[in-house]
């Protein structure tokens, strides 16, 4: 397992370095390294970002070249670069869809930020300043992320250059905000890295040489003048959208910015019956003018053999991104079952075949509530006479109250995620935490690592504990000082409810639950079975 992260993080620096490296079968290598890890890696390596990262993968083996670094463009680039957008599309009209669908009050009542910076999985230094902005401006932001990820995501296919380039800019905005804040900083860069597709290589080339543009006829004018004129109207309709769905209005008297829902749960459930379609349909037109666009672009190639190359070409890579959109349309309806339900059968046994390698996933599905009433966190101790209680504290989670939270982006870590989660489902019977508890009080180095890796840090560096116990806590940021200073700690806590009782090494309890998730290792055997999987001890 070593072995394959090495060598997968050796290729991807040498296809960074080398552009002879950056081709489909080296894409395809690093596609099939981290597949494999997925699978061992069983519920760690199941989250949003490594769906995304497959998914990603994947498309960059069908965008690159198939055997040489070749930069030149080609005809049908296109056509395979489109489906880049279209993921971007899924990823953040799926968040968006998510967050009210689901009949998450906080995102109903605007309240959203107000908890997302103190309750969110990795957060920052910079996220405690921002929960100390006021209510209203909370809330105002609630608004434009609503708007960013429920409407924005219809420019990704513009014809227009510049609202695509508008919706680029407000993409880079969001997932960059989301880097410095915390968030799932392996989600935020990967939608950064989709959110090129917007770019063309005109715009890109007419910033790198900033040259003025000729002055064209006056039919040029004209095209100019119109397409001025529908940027202005597709701006305005988004802010009136946005003043009318959540009735903006301003308090003279109080100089802030007020804002409220305007619809209800049920009246947007169906407004997304109604366009769960036509968004579908936007994605075939816009598939259509590329797929006929790189058309007319092999007929105007010179030479006969060259025009029928380029053709040959074109009715492959049509035919794959045909293909590979159809299959999207399978997780992408799941939101809403009337759409599915039109979904031809065979497309959907296609995709029944697909979906266990990760070429396609579903994103919005999985949306988690906002825990409105702090951050709820697993506190580890240990003890050596189940007397005096040592707290055992993660590199990466809140812990003592005076600690800063850590600035992570872009590394995630894995297990103090987890805990994140477990916290939040109060998922006591979690395989792995059992595992976890048995080897800090086995004191196997390797997993001890996970959790400090400075020995002088971790409080039984010398011995392992004798008695291991876990706590559920709720944590809260604190507030600002009537002087408006800062107060002496982050964090303020208390105790909730026991999470896993004290064991030890030999206890009834700790080797019931381990025969429980099939966690014993017998006699003569090297492999134990976690949830129908095989894994190595």
């Amino acid at each position: 397992m070593e072995l394959l992260c090495l060598l997968g993080a050796l290729l991807a620096l040498l296809a960074v370095l080398l552009r002879s490296l950056r081709n489909s079968v080296v894409f395809l290598c690093l596609w099939a390294l981290y597949f494999s890890l997925c699978q061992v890696g069983q519920g760690f390596l199941q989250s949003q970002w490594d769906s995304l990262l497959l998914e990603c993968g994947f498309l960059a083996v069908v965008v690159a070249p198939l055997l040489c670094g070749n930069s030149s463009p080609r005809l049908h680039d296109p056509l395979t670069f489109w489906l880049a957008r279209w993921l971007l599309f899924r990823v953040t009209f799926g968040a968006g869809v998510a967050k009210l669908l689901k009949g998450d009050s906080g995102w109903w009542d605007l309240s959203a930020l107000s908890h997302h910076f103190e309750s969110q999985g990795s957060p920052t230094p910079l996220s405690w300043y921002c929960h100390q902005l006021p209510g209203w401006l909370l809330k105002l932001g609630t608004v434009g992320l609503l708007e960013a990820e429920l409407v924005v995501p219809f420019l990704f296919f513009a014809p227009i250059r510049c609202l695509r380039v508008t919706a680029f800019y407000l993409q880079m905005l969001i997932q960059v905000g989301s880097l410095l804040t915390g968030q799932m900083s392996p989600v935020n860069l990967l939608t950064i890295a989709l959110s090129f597709s917007l770019l063309d290589d005109d715009g890109v080339s007419s910033y790198k040489s900033n040259k003025k543009k000729a002055k064209g006829g006056w039919m040029q004018t004209i095209g100019s003048l119109i397409s001025l004129l529908l940027q202005l109207g597709v701006f305005a309709l988004i802010i009136y959208s946005a003043v009318e769905l959540f009735q903006l209005r301003i308090d003279w008297e109080q100089k802030i910015v007020l804002s409220e829902t305007k619809f209800t749960q049920q009246q947007f459930a169906a407004f997304l019956k109604v366009i769960a379609e036509p968004s579908i349909w936007v994605g075939v037109l816009s598939l259509t003018w590329e797929v006929v666009a790189a058309m007319l672009g092999c007929l105007y190639a010179r030479g006969v053999l060259s025009k029928l190359w380029a053709l040959v070409q074109w009715a492959i890579f049509t035919a794959v991104a045909a293909g590979i959109f159809a299959l999207t349309l399978v997780p992408y309806t799941a939101l809403e079952t009337t759409s599915s339900n039109k979904i031809w059968p065979e497309v959907k046994k296609a995709y029944n075949m697909v979906e266990p390698y990760g070429l396609v996933g579903a994103y919005g599905i999985q949306h988690q509530a906002l825990k409105e009433d702090g951050r709820p966190e697993i506190v580890i101790e240990g003890s050596m006479d189940q007397e005096k209680w040592t707290e055992i504290e993660l590199m990466y989670t809140p812990g003592k109250e005076h600690r800063a939270p850590p600035l992570l982006t872009p590394y995630q870590p894995r297990l103090d995620w987890k805990l994140w989660e477990a916290a939040r489902g109060s998922q006591v019977d979690s395989p792995w935490f059992t595992r976890l508890v048995q080897r800090l009080l086995q004191g196997k180095k390797d997993v001890v690592r996970l959790v400090q890796v400075d020995g002088a840090q971790y409080p039984f560096s010398r011995s392992p504990p004798t008695y291991v116990r876990a706590g559920l806590y709720k944590y809260w940021f604190t507030e600002t000082t009537a002087d408006g200073s800062q107060p002496a700690q982050w964090w303020r806590r208390h105790f909730v409810q026991e999470f896993y009782p004290a064991v030890q090494l030999g206890d009834e309890l700790l080797e019931r639950m381990l025969s429980h998730h099939g966690l014993k290792v017998q006699k003569h055997s090297i492999l134990y079975r976690t949830n129908g999987c095989l894994s190595p001890e």
